[in-house]
């Protein structure tokens, strides 16, 4: 018995497996090649998957680069702050050390 490719099955799905011939020998549908449409369908679909890859890991990568521009922002504003900080405590330790020296000779005097 032939069956065609096309038609579909009594499930009314096509069948996986067409016979070429009286003598039963069955060849998988999978090994003929895709049709035009198909084929081309693919191509398309794969040229998206392409694309899409190739903006996708554009986007990441300039992801990547704002992090570490804010990463060196924000290490140049605490380096910025720590200097200041460091210039205030240094001014008040002074300060600290001259008071410390005059408590010392008011002691010595009274």
């Amino acid at each position: 018995q032939l069956v065609s490719p096309t038609k579909p099955t009594a499930s009314g799905l096509p069948p996986a497996a067409s016979v070429t011939s009286a003598s039963s020998s069955v060849v998988p549908a999978s090994s003929s090649p895709l049709p035009f449409h198909t084929a081309m369908l693919q191509r398309m679909i794969d040229e998206s998957v392409d694309e899409l890859r190739l903006a996708m890991h554009q986007h990441i990568r300039n992801v990547h680069v704002n992090l570490i521009r804010q990463i060196g922002d924000q290490t140049a504003e605490l380096l910025a702050a720590q200097a200041q900080q460091y210039e205030v405590t240094e001014a008040l330790l002074l300060e600290m050390q001259f008071l410390r020296e005059e408590v010392r000779r008011m002691q010595e005097r009274y």
